[in-house]
């Protein structure tokens, strides 16, 4: 399950915004069409611990959060064109023999010149070996526009990316949007690379 966008949306009409303690349950359709309800009571106790759980993580990785509020612009990718086929070619050669595929989510850090300086997996369904070099590939090859302070200086920023590793057998090997990265590899040319 993903949730995206705002957590509290607002009513049908549009006159106000749903309140924390208002919502107990969310409505969960797959892409079969099958509805799942799941019952959660009110979750403002739930909201307010994960917003302390985020404000305390940042806290721990050096955020001045009252300076981070007042950012004038925040981090976008520079020429990604260059540096994301370096991440497609990082696609683990023991992930590719075993068949390892999946998403990695991330949390990165971005410092005042724009590079990686921590990275986070945010979720471990994906094999071991496709978080670690999701991190890996960001840490060395990703670069950015840093953010910008309220008196357009270099900031410190952080920013949400994923990577989908796919094995795939001649489909088109790679892109890239504003949510992530989708990697593919074609099977075949792996195999004729390990012949040689």
């Amino acid at each position: 399950m993903v949730f995206a966008g705002r957590l509290l949306p607002r009513t049908k009409d549009d006159i106000r915004r749903t309140r924390p303690d208002e919502v107990t349950d969310f409505i969960i359709v797959d892409p079969r069409g099958v509805t799942t309800t799941l019952h959660t009571r009110a979750i403002d106790k739930a909201v307010t611990a994960l917003d302390a759980c985020v404000t305390t993580k940042l806290l721990e990785f050096g955020f001045d959060l009252e300076a981070h509020s007042q950012l004038s612009k925040h981090v976008t990718p520079k020429d990604l064109a260059e540096w994301a086929p370096a991440i497609q070619r990082d696609y683990p050669r023991e992930a590719l023999r075993s068949n390892r595929q999946g998403t990695v989510p991330l949390r990165l850090i971005i410092d005042e010149n724009g590079r990686v300086s921590h990275c986070h997996v945010t979720d471990f369904l994906t094999a071991k070996i496709l978080r670690d070099t999701a991190c890996e590939s960001m840490i060395e090859h990703a670069r950015y526009f840093p953010a910008l302070d309220a008196n357009g200086n270099p900031a410190k920023d952080f920013a949400f990316q994923s990577i989908r590793y796919a094995i795939n057998f001649g489909e088109r090997p790679f892109s890239a949007d504003a949510h992530g990265f989708a990697i593919r590899h074609d099977r075949g040319s792996e195999d004729s690379e390990d012949e040689e």
